[in-house]
């Protein structure tokens, strides 16, 4: 994905440096991020032309994960080799953890510079409404990240989420993104594959993970001639709502990555909508266990054996959405993301294919929505000492200095133009002295020194 942002001023202190863009978007670079060189070196054209465009490699997301979740959950960047023994073969909990302990022992840790070297971890840019199987990750052909839980699992191909550790960490939040990786964690040895390819859909996904762990995806429905009541545009034989899990069992979903369409409940990101012909759209959690499969040929959907419908998007969010661009209300996405949103009332189970032998009834214990309020104050996690040692952070009065001396020369610039009077001229000689730089550091040659010498001593 390509993370170029346009930056007209950049704010810099002991501990971070604040990016303005013309949006009026606030983005914190810790000091010590490896981005801060490439940001100084656009402070002349930021001064020359009032804005630059900077290309952020965000290569302290996992730093900044891995302190942030206290180690919860730490990063290493591995050669893919040395993964299947872990995944290739049935190892007992004692080996398992016995090869996860070779493996990381082998491996970059993220505190490593090498962990950042080139290649790996720059992920290239990801057209909207693309529909290949290429990974979109400018990865290495025979490294990748991993995630290793303290529980000892370990989740290979975390780069492909990038995007979510980052948020996470700008919000200081990592509790949705560690769930997530333990709940997955959990079922990876069983399904590999289905992790793989679900971190492909999270790839190029466009909602956040929830507090839970879950995903948050869109469905689109059709509606029926009862209020609030949907059914699926396949069949329109699944009756669902607000509160309901639909379900079918595992069984019945087919695995095959290299089936498009196929049996399974089917649930889609943002640049697939419009695929689909309903006339609603809601607001779902998906378990990551029950993800089956992401199709090779398309990872914007994919195959679920549940989903749980939390809310319903407005007529204008869905018509937003549905041309894919980010809904409006984000308050409903934070209610979402905390939990502050129905809970499972009914589970509506389909027993056969094609949305036969459907079974309703209502849930044991249905959760009240959770009370509490979602920030929406970004906050940045401090780079570590030991992070700072490896990408040293730059002094404010550095930035000062060229700013200060940028501005000079600009100020010069923009008054050679203008110069018709003696005073116009004496003030370019004024500024020239107060920067005690020579003259051909501002641009200005001998003759057009001499015409502003000679103009300054006019009457």
């Amino acid at each position: 994905m390509s993370n170029t942002i346009r930056v007209i001023t950049v704010i810099v202190d002991t501990q971070n440096l604040t990016l303005y863009t013309p949006e009026g978007e606030a983005i914190c670079i810790p000091q010590g991020s490896i981005d801060v060189s490439k940001i100084i070196e656009s402070i002349p054209k930021i001064v020359s032309q009032g804005y630059a465009d900077i290309e952020l490699s965000e290569k302290n997301t996992y730093i900044r994960f891995q302190e942030e979740s206290n180690s919860a959950i730490r990063f290493f960047r591995v050669a893919k080799d040395e993964l299947k023994r872990l995944f290739d073969q049935s190892l007992s909990i004692t080996q398992t953890m016995q090869v996860v302990s070779e493996i990381t022992a082998n491996a970059k840790p993220v505190h490593d510079k090498a962990f950042h070297e080139e290649g790996l971890d720059k992920q290239g840019k990801i057209e909207d409404n693309y529909l290949s199987s290429k990974n979109h990750s400018d990865t290495s052909s025979n490294e990748t990240i991993i995630a290793v839980t303290k529980e000892g699992a370990v989740i290979p191909g975390v780069e492909k989420i990038k995007t979510q550790l980052n948020k996470a960490t700008q919000l200081g939040s990592t509790i949705g993104v560690e769930t997530f990786l333990k709940r997955i964690g959990a079922v990876i040895g069983k399904r590999k594959h289905s992790i793989d390819d679900l971190l492909s859909f999270m790839e190029r996904g466009d909602l956040p993970i929830a507090d839970d762990g879950s995903i948050l995806i869109y469905k689109i429905l059709t509606k029926t001639d009862k209020e609030g009541i949907y059914v699926d545009c396949h069949t329109k034989n699944v009756k669902q709502w607000v509160g309901a899990y639909v379900c079918m069992d595992e069984k019945l979903v087919d695995p095959n990555r290299k089936n498009e369409c196929s049996n399974g409940l089917h649930v889609a990101r943002r640049g697939y909508l419009n695929q689909f012909s309903g006339d609603v759209c809601v607001l779902a959690k998906v378990n990551p266990e029950d993800v089956i499969a992401v199709p090779e040929y398309d990872a914007n959907k994919m195959r679920v054996c549940g989903y749980h419908i939390i809310d319903i998007l407005s007529a204008e969010d869905f018509s937003v959405v549905r041309t894919n661009k980010p809904m409006n209300n984000l308050e409903q996405l934070a209610r979402a993301v905390s939990g502050n949103h129905i809970g499972i009332t009914d589970i509506v189970k389909i027993g056969g294919q094609k949305g036969s032998n459907i079974t309703n009834e209502k849930a044991d214990i249905v959760e009240e929505p959770k009370k509490q309020s979602v920030t929406k104050i970004e906050k940045i996690t401090p780079i570590s000492d030991q992070q700072k040692e490896v990408f040293p952070a730059v002094e404010p009065k550095q930035v000062n200095e060229a700013v200060a001396k940028l501005s000079t020369k600009q100020q010069i610039q923009d008054l050679i133009p203008k110069m018709k009077k003696p005073e116009d001229a004496q003030s370019i000689i004024d500024l020239k002295r107060k920067a005690k730089k020579a003259w051909d550091h501002f641009g200005i040659d001998e003759a057009l020194v001499k015409k502003i010498m000679e103009l300054s001593t006019k009457k």
